[in-house]
């Protein structure tokens, strides 16, 4: 059977999502994206009134797909120690990954080509951030009302630790290349939660 060949939007957004992750953003050309989509430049006009507005979509997707694996790794999670587990487990299976090149978080080094008062991209980087934090609060609040965490802990606040934690050891390892920063990432959330576990 004939695979359907995918729309000029989706192969543009597609190519866009692998370029501005290999290459950056602002090294990244609309006739580089026009190219290796194989489609016309009117297309590209058609699909996205300007390399911005790409740039929202493929930030877009990239949240989705973050958001997507987060919550696989949080439905195997029913504890505390699960949860540490299943993590560094997934995140080190990211840097091992044969298939691709991981750079770390696309939303964190999409956000580092830009100067932090620099607002085209705000909406969509602070997005990501709320998303993330309100899903690890709702999922630690579970284990609270579980018992397996102190009822006096503050969610919010421990879910921003654990986020800090997981950004910091992946900037960490991309500049020194050291996977010490990713495994030891383990004893730093199994400190952090040992002292939350009721």
């Amino acid at each position: 059977m004939k695979q359907k060949k995918s729309s000029p939007k989706e192969r543009i957004l597609s190519t866009s999502i692998r370029l501005f992750y290999n290459q950056g953003y602002n090294a990244t050309g609309i006739n580089q994206i026009i190219l290796e989509s194989s489609v016309a430049k009117a297309s590209f006009y058609e699909a996205f009134s300007s390399k911005d507005e790409l740039g929202k979509a493929v930030l877009r997707r990239y949240q989705a797909d973050i958001i997507r694996w987060m919550r696989g790794i949080l439905l195997k999670s029913d504890t505390p120690d699960l949860f540490v587990k299943n993590f560094c487990k997934a995140v080190l299976l990211q840097i091992k990954d044969d298939s691709s090149v991981y750079n770390g978080c696309p939303v964190a080094l999409f956000s580092a080509q830009f100067p932090s008062v620099d607002h085209k991209f705000r909406k969509e980087f602070l997005g990501s951030t709320e998303k993330w934090e309100k899903l690890l609060s709702i999922y630690f609040n579970k284990l609270k009302k579980k018992g397996l965490l102190k009822k006096k802990i503050n969610t919010e606040s421990l879910t921003r630790k654990i986020l800090n934690l997981y950004e910091g050891s992946l900037v960490m390892w991309r500049l020194s290349q050291n996977t010490i920063y990713l495994t030891e990432l383990s004893t730093q959330l199994s400190d952090l939660l040992f002292e939350a576990k009721a």
